[in-house]
């Protein structure tokens, strides 16, 4: 047993009547969290369902946390209080798994709440289907915001029962224990431990547990997460190189479990992984760097994570965003050291610094092979203008930087093929040297001059363009032009009507010193949804480009009838290819 300090002088009075609720442990580990822990300790012991086995470990609290437990401990025979033998939250959380009396398990950390009902929720869809875990949606909250989980992943969106990891894979997107509640034997029987580590020390015991079980999904939320400001909490350290480690080596870990899930699993796993959980942590890599990438903590991450790189299935790979790719590739290639986590503060401080330092483009080719063009026009696209239109308002020499290396990187690599047409654009005036343009060409390529098409009415539509530099013009698909003239800062009207039936295309155009550009800007916003009554629809093309086809009625419709003839046509064609095949067996068959 593990000692306790607390005198219980509320013990339960043997002749009392035992509650016809199946009992739920409750593990709650604690450490210097006195300004939270009433909120925490009110929400469970006034949970809906009554039953409760409430056993808190407390981490060598310094803060009063242990005293303040302790009242509650005296006042309510549901709850113990121990002191936790090892240290960690993991610890705790398995002294207080081996302390635990009730059929079912639940955790909560010191500093959250647990709303009324949640307990009542998962225990009756657990007694009621036998699955071995219920898991709920829950709600985030800090000192400006309050959102729930569903918003952002949508494992919670719908009521499912009987399910596992492999049928919803995104519930390896939530490898918490506490929106959780799991039966004890089925968790004990498979061995489920958390990890001693500092941090994500649940993120192996929630894989482990993905990996065997029978799940119950809710879309109730039965958990609230409170994101602490400061230092203090549990995870505020997570950008210090150590306990980055801790979270790799447990990254680790995890992925050897992952394997022996389903192909869907798997590749959910590295795709959200990498997206998120790691590329979180590189950006603490950067931010938090002392001046040195050599670190021996660095270097082991880095190790992992070029593993975990390589472990990736295309699929996963291909969902990462470009600037995660490229990132990502350096480090599987070992070229690590061209992040500068010692110079660069940002993600964006490293591809500036790695465009502008010609002296590391070998090692960058060493690295990416036949791809480094790809690589630099990527940067010159995607990268520098937001850092070319900040350099252009504060530091010109910045600026002056950056058109000299794009000047460079098109000689040894000839990127503008390979570039968009803002791309060329901007490496053509890099050239001219015409910085002026290359800073309208910039913001233009920022945001691809987004527009927003608004639907005023069945025959009428606004459309609004951002930046104000570019203008837009309608192009009908056998070369007809209509321009398109805002009054002021207000949107262009356009008037259905005035159009000739068929395909128009929103291209936009900029003036620069010496010439025109004309591109095809991006679908920024649309509030144009489609009415019955609609001379018009909109529709987002290759790239995000907008398009219009004006005249929807008569152009569904025949392109309706038109697939239906084709269809039928084909059907007609099988069948009477079936038939014809049919016969030639039935007569050779005759014949023999």
């Amino acid at each position: 047993m593990i000692r306790t300090r607390t005198h219980r002088s509320g013990l339960p009075d043997p002749g009392a009547t035992v509650p016809s609720e199946p009992l739920i442990s409750v593990i709650v580990p604690t450490h210097n969290v006195a300004p939270w822990i009433d909120d925490l300790m009110r929400s469970v012991l006034g949970q809906t369902h009554r039953n409760l086995d409430v056993v808190v470990l407390d981490d060598h609290s310094t803060d009063g946390t242990f005293q303040i437990l302790q009242r509650y401990a005296d006042a309510d025979r549901r709850v113990r209080v121990l002191l936790n033998p090892g240290h960690g939250g993991g610890s705790a959380r398995n002294a207080g798994v081996a302390e635990a009396r009730g059929e079912y398990l639940a955790f909560a950390d010191g500093d959250d709440i647990v709303p009324h009902d949640a307990y009542a929720l998962m225990v009756e869809r657990l007694e009621v289907s036998g699955s071995d875990m219920a898991v709920g949606n829950f709600a985030v909250f800090g000192p400006s915001h309050l959102r729930r989980r569903n918003q952002s992943v949508p494992t919670y969106d719908a009521a499912l029962s009987h399910v596992t990891v492999g049928d919803v894979p995104s519930l390896l997107r939530d490898r918490v224990c506490w929106n959780k509640l799991y039966r004890t034997d089925w968790y004990r029987w498979n061995g489920i431990t958390f990890s001693t580590s500092l941090r994500s020390n649940d993120i192996y015991a929630g894989t482990v547990a993905y990996a065997c079980a029978q799940v119950e999904i809710l879309t109730e939320p039965v958990y609230v997460y409170r994101q602490r400001v400061g230092g203090s909490s549990m995870t505020s350290a997570k950008t210090s190189a150590p306990s980055m480690l801790d979270h790799f080596r447990e990254e680790r870990k995890c992925a050897d479990v992952v394997a022996t899930m389903s192909p869907a699993a798997v590749d959910y796993y590295y795709r959200n992984m990498l997206r998120f959980d790691s590329w979180a942590h590189l950006q603490g890599l950067w931010s938090e760097s002392d001046g040195s990438d050599t670190a021996p903590e660095i270097v082991e991450i880095l190790e992992i994570l070029g593993g975990l790189v390589k472990s990736a299935t295309p699929r996963s790979a291909e969902a990462l965003k470009k600037a995660q790719r490229w990132v990502y590739r350096l480090i599987a290639a070992g070229a690590s050291d061209l992040l500068r986590f010692g110079e660069a503060s940002t993600v964006s401080d490293f591809y500036l610094l790695t465009m502008t330092d010609t002296s590391c483009w070998d090692a960058v080719e060493e690295a990416l092979g036949p791809d480094a063009a790809e690589f630099f026009a990527y940067i010159i696209q995607d990268e520098l203008p937001d850092l070319m239109i900040a350099s252009g308002e504060e530091d010109r020499t910045t600026l002056h930087a950056i058109i000299d290396a794009i000047v460079a990187a098109d000689q040894r690599y000839g990127l503008a093929h390979r570039s968009g047409p803002l791309g060329g654009e901007i490496i053509r005036a890099a050239h001219a040297r015409h910085e002026e343009d290359s800073l309208v060409l910039a913001a233009a390529q920022r945001n691809r001059a987004g527009v927003r098409i608004t639907r005023t009415a069945p025959t009428r539509f606004t459309v609004d363009v951002s930046p104000a530099t570019a203008t837009c013009v309608l192009r009908h698909s056998r070369g007809a032009v209509e321009p398109l003239e805002a009054r002021g800062t207000a949107p262009a009207e356009v008037d259905v009507s005035a159009l000739a039936r068929g395909a128009w295309s929103v291209l936009a155009t900029l003036e620069l010193s010496d010439r025109t550009v004309e591109y095809r800007p991006r679908l920024n916003g649309l509030e144009a949804r489609t009415h019955r009554y609609d001379a018009f629809r909109v529709i987002e093309g290759r790239n995000g480009a907008v398009e219009l086809a004006v005249g929807r009625g008569p152009l569904v419709v025949a392109a309706v009838r038109r697939q239906a003839r084709t269809a039928v046509s084909k059907a007609a064609r099988r069948v009477n290819g079936a038939g014809s095949s049919l016969a030639r067996r039935l007569r050779t068959g005759r014949s023999s």
